[in-house]
């Protein structure tokens, strides 16, 4: 018997060591699994704005310099031959240059700073250069991604991975920077640091090679958002970590497999989310199965996947800054190990502020439905959380609250501290090329975009007074009959909905082939037409007149004809 007792002493003993000898280490997961909620939730304030700081100190315009050192190694081509590539060659081997990079000033490379960061000679390369972006590509101005080589001396600015957007399409060239440094005082949303860079390049892979270094202009630098910078912000460097390909929140079961299913494709899976953090999927699927499941209510899973506060201030930053350009890509979602929620990351804003409509862009081509909340209303998820009016508030509560901090007097003060950077670079060689010819009209497109955010307040308001955005199928025969059908629509005010169903010979319809209104079922059948092209579409309306189109839009030519399809009777 007391051998049994010292026997269970000593055992409690080791125990309580055990236990005193990792209670740092079980401390140090409890405060990581509730830091990152507490970073989001900071309100505005000094501390908040420090936080999102980068561990390093910028001046408002840096320069590098870039020295084109080899062919690349896979294609042989030279930096000539990279840009004129206007599509990725290999997702698995985008090309690369071997480069010497340079940190500098207006009047050339410091070559003892080179020296002290990178242990290099300015004869050995310490880094890559390749092409970045996709429609960016087609234009004679490229952006580039740099790849630093040492992965213990980061030769710029504690980074490892340089981004430099060229923005040949933003002719004011601010929009990414803008709507970063705003996101930094904005509680709910991480930022990314941004810096405006003149970059020089000189390339030895020409012939005859470069003597002096070519100005290429000016770039914005956005920050890689990888593990690296997940550590900086205090967030979990091994999270699941996906960046938007063309992914809405669907189920996508054909790409969307864990990686040991015999069936797993990762290059299939990557059409839809690019996988930047621990690939394993299971988590994901579970998400977006409980997303597509009919039988469940939005309330039974939202918040144990999703973070509310996070996903109405994305919702709500995109529509007041005005970025079309993230309902199905440029932007992350992110998971800790630590916690089931997922978190809205943002990514990649110049095509925010309203640059569709900007000066030099048609904005003809523009959808109405991208406008204000119905641009997320093809998302599953977004569509069953504001089918429930206390969440619309709940988004217009955010809007408001948000009016607050984006403001019109702060945005001109930010324009107005990137205007003596800006303005001189995009007036010279070799940026001022790609300005509209009007370029006399610049300071007043520049500061157009003040009052873009309390417009598109307004037009978040006015919009929610129409139905939502339906899809509408392909025509099908069968018995000698054609059945046209289409996806129900929902009110925000839950007024009664209308479909009024037409066909047409042309996709404006000056004529009208057929027409059926006032239907509140969600198809039609009819007689087959004669063989030939044919035109259809449906507006949805309520009781009081709002109307609303369906998501799709037919190209003929160059004209963009919204909320129709063409379908063939042969």
């Amino acid at each position: 018997m007391r051998t049994k007792i010292v026997l269970l002493l000593l055992i409690l003993l080791a125990i309580t060591v055990i236990i005193g000898r990792y209670t740092p280490e079980i401390n140090q997961l409890l405060n990581k699994k509730t830091i990152f909620t507490q970073l989001f939730n900071d309100p505005i304030s000094d501390s908040r704005e420090s936080s999102f700081r980068s561990p390093y100190k910028t001046q408002p315009l840096e320069y590098l310099y870039v020295t084109i050192m080899e062919k690349d190694p896979v294609y042989g081509y030279t930096f000539d031959d990279l840009n004129k590539l206007n599509q990725v060659i290999s997702q698995s081997q985008e090309p690369q240059m071997s480069i010497l990079l340079q940190t500098g000033t207006e009047n050339g490379p410091d070559l003892l700073e080179t020296e002290k960061n990178t242990n290099s000679h300015p004869s050995i390369s310490n880094a890559t250069i390749e092409i970045r972006g996709n429609t960016t590509r087609n234009s004679e101005q490229k952006s580039y991604k740099i790849r630093i080589m040492d992965q213990n001396n980061s030769i710029w600015n504690n980074q490892l991975t340089i981004n430099l957007n060229k923005h040949p399409y933003d002719y004011i060239h601010v929009r990414n920077k803008l709507s970063f440094d705003y996101m930094k005082l904005i509680p709910d949303l991480t930022s990314l640091e941004t810096q405006f860079v003149r970059v020089f390049i000189k390339d030895q892979t020409s012939n005859p090679n470069d003597q002096d270094y070519i100005d290429y202009g000016l770039f914005t630098h956005v920050e890689q958002l990888n593990k690296r910078h997940l550590e900086n912000k205090g967030m979990d460097p091994d999270a699941y970590l996906y960046k938007a390909i063309n992914f809405e929140f669907y189920t996508y079961p054909e790409a969307f497999r864990e990686r040991d299913d015999p069936f797993y494709d990762k290059t299939a899976f990557e059409k839809h989310l690019s996988i930047r953090g621990r690939e394993y999927h299971a988590k994901l699927i579970d998400m977006l199965e409980d997303v597509n499941n009919p039988s469940l209510s939005i309330e039974s899973y939202f918040d144990k996947h999703f973070n509310r506060d996070n996903f109405l201030t994305f919702i709500g930053v995109n529509i007041l800054m005005g970025n079309l350009d993230t309902s199905s890509n440029n932007f992350f979602i992110y998971s800790s190990v630590y916690s089931e929620q997922w978190y809205f990351l943002p990514w990649d804003y110049d095509g925010a502020w309203d640059y569709h409509y900007a000066w030099g862009r048609n904005g003809l081509s523009v959808h109405p439905y991208r406008e204000g909340l119905s641009l997320y209303l093809g998302w599953p998820l977004a569509r069953k959380f504001f089918q429930d009016p206390k969440n619309v508030n709940a988004l217009s509560e955010k809007i408001e609250s948000l009016s607050k901090i984006i403001t019109e007097e702060r945005t001109k003060d930010f324009l107005e501290s990137y205007y003596p950077i800006v303005k001189p670079l995009l007036m010279s060689e070799p940026d001022v090329v790609r300005l509209p010819r009007n370029i006399e009209s610049f300071d007043e497109n520049y500061y157009s975009i003040v009052s873009l955010p309390t417009n598109n307040r307004e037009r978040y308001y006015r919009n929610l007074a129409k139905p939502a955005p339906i899809f509408i199928g392909d025509p099908w025969i069968e018995g000698g009959k054609i059945t046209f059908n289409w996806t129900e629509s929902f009110d925000m005010q839950n007024d009664e909905i209308f479909y009024d169903f037409k066909v047409s010979k042309s996709p404006d319809f000056s004529s009208i082939y057929m027409e059926v209104t006032n239907l509140t079922r969600l198809d039609i059948v009819s007689d087959i037409m004669p063989p030939g092209e044919y035109f259809w579409t449906v507006t949805i309306r309520d009781i009081n007149g709002n109307e609303q189109i369906p998501f799709e839009t037919y190209m003929d030519s160059g004209k963009y004809y919204h909320g129709v399809k063409r379908f063939i009777v042969e």
